[in-house]
Parts: structure tokens; C-alpha cells; sequence
């Protein structure tokens, strides 16, 4: 059974390389399938961790030379994120919104590791060493799979901004959603900016966006501009029961909900803000959307599919806490990026084994959940518990297996000190 099950991840496993390495030699097609072996099998984005999972006849220091010269020599984050695009949307759930958001990796020792600058650490409030990410992520109900990744650095010279990396992922999303309907676009306080506002506006997507207390509002009916952190006094709210997310915990609390349409500085449509109340909160919530909302219940609505870009969350923990991203050790950019973009696309192959059901997937999973031996098996934790199981799983191998054919130099037809059998001299 374990034999079978290697080879339904092997299939998988090529079929990804091959549509993530289209255009690239064999052997970098053989460093992603690699990749993307050893992260399953080591649950690691260290070089070394990877190389071991992988279980090559040859000595691991070889692995990690031929891994890092591949990494170093090809470019695998569009391809990888056009993948996932192209994968994921075709069966996209009328209930699943486009979450946005963005993350960092934080490097506190590393002195010599290239365009490292100084970011932002969302989670202890403070400046520290380190790199930038992007993601998008379709959030459902108990379903989140990634969509798009990207990894880079404000000191690098090919960057630009970050609403120029973020409207790039958006672009390639907008591309591959031709003839589909509307996506809903869910973005945290990060991503409260007019030109993003504009954006979306001009390319008809509609959006769900946290507002900063000190952007202004125009009521409808008003000529003042107020600050949105006054808004909460000028709304008529409606008191119901509903869910929130406290301390990283779904609860059911009493809310108010209140609705406003009007303007923001600087935008002509008219746009609508919902005003949540918690009591479980010292202050009020408040989200733009160009959604149309009549009222208190449908504002409710919306606050709902906000509630799902949580789930985005989810991606970064799993990242951080099940593959330790933030102790990749790879020293050049160019490689740092390929790892985390194989990253995604490891956990993008994961996601499908934890969410698809039929074609012998079920059967993996339930397979794979025995061998994690966890016990939490339902709802998010599937992640970890099918990783748990894949690495597992790997590491009983008896040996590697051959999902690409190994590259071996061939010397040409006349050199020095070759010559063709047969040829004749002279």
C-alpha cells in the first residue's frame, strides 16, 4: 500500500514539475521535483534537511551543490504562481473570496545573506532584519489553499513597491479569471491605500478592505469629511448575534452593525462602510466595500466573507510553525526565491490531498492521517496532520524515487582525449 501511495505523490509530484518547469532543462526540471520531495519529506526549506529526505545514493554534500546551483541558475516564482492560479481556479467555490496579505521572514543573525533590509514584524510590533512576502490564498468555508507567493526585498534594485507587487499578482489573477465571475478581493488594515481603491474600481473587482481610524469619509447627504474613527457615532446600529475572531479563536459575540454610504478623500464612486461592534473589542471595526448593501443584514453578509481572510493567517503559520521558513539558510536572493516559491507550490500539492475529494485522493488522505498519528484530525489542523503523514511516509522509503531521469554528461563526438568508436583518425 505504501508503494502505491508513493506513486500517486510521485505522479503528482511530475506533473507539477513539469507544468512549473516548461521551458527549463531537464535537470532544473529534476531540482524542482527534488524540491518539492524533500520539503514533503523533511517538512524543512533548509538545503541540508532536504538533501537527507531525499536518500540519493551519492553523498548529501553533492546533493546540496547540485540542489544550490539549479536554485541559483533558474526562476521559478511566476511559473509557480501561474500554476496555482490556473490550478485553483477552475473549480472555484461560489462562497470562497481572494484573501490578500502580506508577511515577512525574519532574520535576527544572518550578517552575509543578499538584500536583506529592514522590515516590519507583524507579530511582536517592532523593526528587525529580514525579507518581505506576498501571498493570496481562496479562503472558504474550512478550506484554504494558496494562490500566489512572492518573495522579496525593498533593497533589491528590480523593487519597485508594494502596490507594484501586489497589482502584478492581481494582473495574472484578473488574466486567468476571463469569462468567470466576479472575484471578491479581502484585504486587512496593510492594504487600505486610494491607489489600491483605484484599482480595483477600474478593473471591476470588487473589494473588502479594513480602514485605518485616520482616513476620511464623506456621509452621503454631507459635505464634511470625517475621520472613520468618528463614524462609529453617526450610525444607527442594529444589534445581533454573530461570530468574531478573538485571540485567533472563532467565538460568538453580540454585535452592532451599522451601514454608511458615501466617499473617500480623493475617490468619486460612491462606496458603502460597515461599522462592527463587539463587545468583545475596545473599538469598533470598520470595512470599504463597492459591494452593493441595503442593510444591516446584507452589511453582515459582508462582514462575513471579511471574517474569512483569517484563514489566509493559516498559510503563514504553516509556513513558519510546520516548515521553518524563517531558519532558510540560503545565502543568494535568487535562490531565497525559488525555495519559497517551491514552498508554496509544496503546500499548494499538500492542500489538494487535505480538500479534493475522489481519484483515489480520500484514499491517500485517510492513509497519510494513520501514519501522522495525530490527534486533531479534522478541520485546519488536516495541514499539519497530512504533512506529519507525507514525511513520515517519505522517510520509509527504501530508496529515492526516480520521478526524472538523472542528466549524465556526455563528452562530445571529438575532444582531446575522446574519440568516437569507429572514427577514423585524421
Amino acid at each position: 500500500m505504501e508503494d502505491a501511495i508513493i506513486k500517486q505523490i510521485s505522479e503528482r509530484i511530475k506533473r507539477a514539475s513539469k507544468k512549473i518547469g516548461k521551458g527549463n532543462s531537464l535537470s532544473e526540471k529534476r531540482c524542482i521535483s527534488d524540491m518539492l520531495l524533500g520539503m514533503m519529506g523533511s517538512n524543512d526549506t533548509k538545503l541540508s534537511s532536504i538533501s537527507r529526505a531525499l536518500q540519493e545514493k551519492t553523498a548529501v554534500g553533492y546533493t546540496i551543490k547540485r540542489l544550490s546551483r539549479n536554485l541559483q541558475e533558474m526562476e521559478v516564482t511566476e511559473a509557480v504562481n501561474r500554476y496555482m492560479i490556473s490550478q485553483r481556479l477552475h473549480n472555484l467555490a461560489d462562497d470562497e473570496i481572494i484573501a490578500i496579505d502580506g508577511g515577512d521572514v525574519r532574520k535576527n543573525y544572518a550578517q552575509k545573506m543578499e538584500h536583506m533590509s529592514r522590515i516590519h514584524d507583524g507579530s511582536k510590533k517592532e523593526l528587525c532584519n529580514g525579507y518581505n512576502l506576498f501571498c493570496m490564498a481562496t479562503v472558504g468555508n474550512q478550506r484554504v489553499q494558496p494562490l500566489y507567493g512572492e518573495f522579496y526585498s525593498t533593497t533589491n534594485a528590480e523593487y519597485k513597491s508594494t502596490y507594484h507587487i501586489v497589482t502584478k499578482a492581481l494582473d495574472m489573477l484578473k488574466e486567468k479569471n476571463k469569462g468567470r465571475p466576479r472575484l471578491t478581493i479581502v484585504a486587512d488594515r496593510g492594504h487600505d491605500d486610494e491607489k489600491m481603491y483605484r484599482y480595483y474600481l477600474k478593473n471591476d473587482m470588487r473589494f473588502i478592505t479594513r480602514l485605518r481610524k485616520n482616513r476620511y469619509f464623506t456621509v452621503e447627504g454631507s459635505t464634511l469629511d470625517r475621520s472613520v474613527g468618528d463614524l462609529y457615532g453617526f450610525t444607527k446600529s442594529k444589534k445581533m448575534t454573530g461570530e468574531v475572531i478573538h485571540e485567533g479563536v472563532v467565538k460568538t459575540s453580540r454585535l452592532e452593525i451599522g451601514l454608511l454610504h458615501g466617499k473617500i478623500q480623493h475617490i468619486e464612486e460612491e462606496l458603502s462602510i460597515i461599522v462592527v461592534k463587539s463587545s468583545l473589542f475596545p473599538e469598533p471595526m470598520y470595512l470599504l466595500t463597492n459591494i452593493s448593501v441595503e442593510d444591516e443584514k446584507a452589511a453582515y453578509q459582508v462582514y462575513a466573507k471579511y471574517l474569512k481572510r483569517w484563514g489566509i493567517e493559516l498559510l503563514f503559520r504553516v509556513m513558519k510553525e510546520k516548515f521553518n521558513l524563517e531558519d532558510i539558510r540560503v545565502m543568494k536572493y535568487q535562490r531565497l526565491r525559488n525555495v519559497f516559491a517551491l514552498l508554496m507550490a509544496t503546500i499548494y500539492l499538500i492542500s489538494k490531498i487535505v480538500y479534493t475529494v475522489g481519484n483515489n485522493t480520500e484514499f491517500i488522505q485517510k492513509s497519510l492521517l494513520k501514519k501522522a498519528k495525530r490527534i486533531k484530525k479534522k478541520g485546519h489542523f488536516l495541514y499539519y496532520s497530512v504533512a506529519d503523514g507525507l514525511m513520515t511516509l517519505i522517510r520509509r522509503m527504501k530508496q529515492k524515487p526516480i520521478i526524472f531521469e538523472p542528466v549524465f554528461w556526455q563528452p562530445p563526438a571529438y575532444s582531446l582525449f575522446y574519440r568516437t568508436p569507429g572514427a577514423k583518425n585524421g
